[in-house]
């Protein structure tokens, strides 16, 4: 007969005590459940057990907060399309396609139940429009030059990816000059 022992893994005064044996020998194989690693073991997971779930379909797909673009620019650049299951991760990326087109400080894309499938609003916030451009420190070039340069005017929404595109347009003519 075997009673209940114990097992001590540790103990609070940091002694070390052995982890007592245990006499398996009249236990009979059927009585044994396998452990993996610890856990139970799950039965495999099959269609019939647990059916996959259908995306509800993607009914529309509009674009709320620009006020200064084009709303089929903004959504020239979404995937997803009307009719298409529901996908987060490509609403996910096509979220931020539309920040790369670099006209927006946030997007978001917020969803609309309905009874047969789903609305799908992109939120955008626009930057702001650009009053001024100033250039400091420019001693070889005028500012009339630095601004011809560039493609960002005031008047425009200010623009990420052109911006970027305005800084190199200007390192390259220093480089082009002899400059850098």
């Amino acid at each position: 007969e075997m009673g209940g022992v114990p097992i001590i893994l540790g103990s609070p005064e940091g002694e070390r005590k052995p982890i007592p044996e245990m006499d398996l020998s009249n236990v009979e194989p059927e009585e044994q459940e396998p452990l993996t690693e610890g856990r139970p073991q799950t039965p495999p997971r099959t269609e019939e057990r647990r059916p996959r779930l259908q995306a509800p379909p993607i009914l529309s797909i509009s674009v709320e907060g620009n006020s200064e673009v084009v709303s089929e620019h903004i959504l020239s650049v979404v995937t997803s399309q009307i009719g298409a299951p529901l996908d987060q991760n490509r609403l996910s990326r096509d979220a931020d396609e539309i920040f790369e087109l670099g006209f927006f400080s946030n997007v978001d894309n917020r969803l609309e139940d309905e009874i047969d499938g789903a609305n799908v609003i992109f939120m955008v916030t626009g930057n702001p429009t650009i009053e001024e451009i100033h250039f400091f420190g420019n001693t070889v070039y005028s500012e009339a030059q630095l601004q011809d340069i560039c493609f960002t005017k005031p008047g425009m929404i200010f623009n990420r990816v052109f911006f970027r595109n305005d800084l190199q347009r200007i390192k390259e003519k220093y480089q082009q000059d002899g400059y850098v």
